[in-house]
């Protein structure tokens, strides 16, 4: 009885898998044919190069494009089924890069050149699916290096088809004409056979779609996203973990004890400006476009606010990321180009942007307007003032506090950029203000330090707001600051990206510099000298000794760092461009000056010699240093007539630069000017000379 129903499973069952073969072979087959032709049309998209202008425009403004010729140059394409401007769903011209790009109701994705108005390239849109598949939540593997993939996977899906209709069919043809001889003589290897032969082939696909083998990140789906935090003026010591004893950061100091924190970090300049472009460009200040806080309006008359824009050649870390496939965000204060010039963060990689575009205007914590890419968004109707003439008699804080408070906003943007990103990669850079002056924080702050700080106040006479409670508004920025972070954190903790999101915290410079009108404060009413916020390093904001440029720096990125490491190993701004670029896997562009710091971030290789680190400074009096070992060699007021000596440092034994070894070591002094002069760059906007040149 047994032997008979076996048997007879047997016959159905022969039935049955040759059914369900023939509908096998098209359910797996032909999506999987789509999904490697979707693979090739991305990836032939990803190589198509945009456009690069010739000549940077002078930040002329959009009413110069002429829109009917971006309208007949896609209506001379008939297969772009143009009639009219409702045509288009989306239109995006950017005159620096010299290009239009625009999205069709068709389904057409358009770019066109501005200077001939011809059709450059085009590409079908992507919809929603595909670029799942794209940012990798479709499959286990790393779409980046998905061309590795594609022709193995090519060849397997030709073999199986080729298998199952050379080998299955006749098989099966041969099997019908004698089904029931063979299962009455082989019933059990019949069974055994279908069972084999109906999962095996499916297990190719199981196999090549659950595995990894194309990407450097274990157990990664997507590549690694980016959170890169920028302070402004924060010394090296106002974090508890580099010493700090008034001001809690419990955040940040959370962040140390769960990543590294370098002890020899430099930032890229000693001001704003500059310190943001060496970190975009990877350049330092002897070859950086932007080398001071140069005005825009000094040599583009025709813009009102921002600074000197770095050209439309610059090639950014944000642009590096798109062109990764990456969502970019911005958010805080730019400070390299006003909007609509060639220094525009929407023209240099950023998708998305809110804050100051102007670094002068985010002197005020309430000020009108901010900006979200190339829209004014009012938010302070009646905006307060960054700078006010000092005040005799009593002083109140609530005075200088209006509506709305930008840093809120800012922060409220780039967590929203973050919920809508994160199951995407993405870089997400946030130059947060805090804690430049002028100190207007929310009132309410003010209690949480006690009131025997401030024994007298600030009435202004150093520059921006008078305020009464100097060092508690001080120290409330810093915490304000350390708790924008906390919630940055949280946000990553939430969506549970935190093993696969490098975070990076910084400064652009030393803490704010001495003022005379009130010796008692600093610039704006800050007091480094109470808080100690160079600890025992020599100089602030402006100088390139160690305190005006040495910053913190803290890395987290869980299972590659190691938790509460610690390196001393010297870096600066210039060299995230090459780290970042091999951490998500990009070839590295040529003739950046920095060094890769994954090694040194991952434990997976000593790094004891590195080459130089230079900064060329014109302001402040003009400024040189360069780093070469533990020498540092200084040389200051350039830019007058009687420039001072040479000074040199041993850093390793006296960080705080109070030893000037140069009559002692002049071959060192010889050689630190050769390097500081092969590797200086003639630019004409932000002219230093060396004495002896």
């Amino acid at each position: 009885m047994i032997v008979s129903v076996v048997r007879l499973f047997g016959m159905k069952l022969n039935l049955l898998t040759r059914r369900i073969h023939y509908w096998a072979t098209a359910l797996i087959a032909v999506p999987f044919a789509l999904v490697l032709l979707t693979g090739i049309l991305l990836q032939l998209k990803k190589q198509l190069p945009w456009v690069q202008p010739a000549e940077m425009r002078g930040g002329k403004s959009l009413n110069w494009v002429g829109f009917q010729e971006v309208l007949g140059a896609l209506k001379s394409r008939p297969e772009l089924g143009i009639q009219d401007w409702r045509d288009v769903q989306r239109l995006d011209i950017r005159p620096s890069k010299g290009i239009a790009k625009a999205i069709l109701d068709s389904g057409w994705e358009v770019q066109v050149d501005l200077e001939n108005g011809q059709v450059l390239q085009q590409a079908i849109r992507r919809s929603d699916w595909i670029e799942s598949l794209h940012d990798g939540s479709y499959f286990a593997g790393n779409w980046s290096k998905i061309g590795v993939f594609l022709p193995i996977a090519f060849v397997v899906l030709v073999m199986w088809i080729t298998g199952i209709w050379m080998f299955w069919l006749p098989f099966a043809v041969k099997l019908r004409r004698k089904r029931v001889a063979a299962a009455r003589t082989k019933p059990i290897a019949n069974f055994l056979a279908f069972l084999v032969a109906s999962l095996g082939a499916p297990s190719i696909e199981t196999t090549l779609f659950a595995s990894q083998p194309f990407t450097s990140q274990p157990n990664q789906a997507q590549p690694y996203n980016v959170v890169f935090i920028l302070a402004d003026d924060l010394g090296w010591a106002e974090l508890g973990s580099y010493g700090q004893k008034k001001i809690p950061t419990p955040h940040l100091d959370r962040l140390a004890s769960e990543g590294i924190r370098f002890t020899e970090h430099y930032s890229g300049a000693p001001v704003c400006a500059p310190s943001r472009c060496v970190l975009m460009t990877g350049k330092h200040l002897g070859h950086a476009e932007i080398r001071g806080n140069l005005q825009a309006k000094v040599n583009f008359p025709e813009f009102s606010e921002g600074q000197h824009p770095i050209s439309s050649q610059a090639f950014t870390l944000a642009e590096m990321f798109q062109r990764a496939g990456y969502k970019t965000g911005a958010f805080g204060k730019w400070g390299l180009g006003p909007v609509g010039s060639t220094g525009d963060p929407t023209e240099q990689g950023f998708e998305q942007f809110f804050g100051y575009n102007c670094q002068a205007i985010a002197h005020s914590y309430y000020p009108r307007f901010l900006w979200r890419n190339r829209e004014s968004v009012e938010i302070n109707p009646k905006p307060i003032p960054g700078h006010a003439k000092p005040e005799e008699g009593a002083i109140a804080a609530e005075r200088w506090v209006g509506e709305s408070y930008a840093p809120y906003r800012i922060l409220s943007e780039a967590e929203a950029f973050l919920n809508e990103n994160a199951k995407q990669s993405f870089f997400l850079y946030l130059p947060f203000i805090q804690p430049h002056v002028a100190m207007h924080p929310p009132v309410s702050e003010l209690g949480s330090f006690p009131e025997s700080w401030d024994d007298v106040p600030y009435r202004g006479g150093n520059g921006y707001l008078p305020h009464p409670r100097p060092r508690a508004a001080y120290a409330a920025m810093i915490q304000e600051l350390d708790t924008s972070v906390g919630r940055i954190l949280e946000l990553l903790k939430k969506h549970q990206i935190e093993e696969r999101t490098l975070v990076v915290f910084t400064s652009d410079n030393g803490a704010t510099h001495a003022g005379s009108k009130e010796p008692k404060f600093h610039i704006g009413g800050a007091d480094p000298v109470f808080f100690e916020s160079t600890a025992d390093l020599k100089g602030y904001k402006g100088s390139v000794y160690e305190g005006g440029i040495r910053v913190p720096m803290i890395a987290r990125l869980p299972g590659k760092i190691t938790a509460g490491s610690v390196s001393e190993l010297p870096s600066y701004f210039a060299d995230w461009f090459p780290t970042l670029t091999e951490l998500i896997g990009q070839q590295t562009p040529e003739g950046l000056d920095g060094i890769s710091l994954l090694p040194e971030l991952c434990g997976t290789s000593s790094m004891e010699n590195r080459p130089p680190m230079v900064w060329v400074f014109p302001e402040y009096g003009g400024q040189v240093a360069v780093r070469f070992g533990n020498h540092k060699l200084v040389r200051r007021g350039l830019a007058g007539k009687n420039p001072s000596s040479w000074e040199l440092y041993d850093l390793k034994s006296d960080r705080g630069e109070r030893e000037n070894l140069a009559e002692r070591f002049p071959e060192l002094v010889d050689q630190g000017v050769k390097i500081l002069r092969s590797e200086m760059d003639e630019n004409p906007n932000f002219p230093v000379r060396v004495p002896g040149e």
